[in-house]
């Protein structure tokens, strides 16, 4: 199954053997990232962004708001 999902992700057409079915899933992302409308140039945009970075990596919590993104996946189930 992971070759063939392997395949699937390279080729979403890719023609699937005999028992096997392509599903569409959605998986939910964040990115921290500073927003446009904060008004901050981007040396401190890149400042904030690993202050942040760094904080989640010792305390596992982000100072930045999160941007939620959704990406469509083609997985195989037999």
């Amino acid at each position: 199954m992971k070759e063939l999902n392997t395949r699937l992700l390279k080729d979403p057409n890719y023609v699937l053997p005999e028992g096997f079915m392509k599903i569409k899933e959605k998986e939910v992302t964040y990115d921290y990232k500073v927003q446009e409308y904060a008004g901050v140039n981007e040396a401190q945009s890149i400042c904030y962004e690993i202050l942040d970075e760094m904080l989640f990596n010792k305390f596992s919590f982000h100072i930045l708001e999160g941007i939620m993104r959704f990406e469509e996946f083609v997985r195989v189930k037999p």
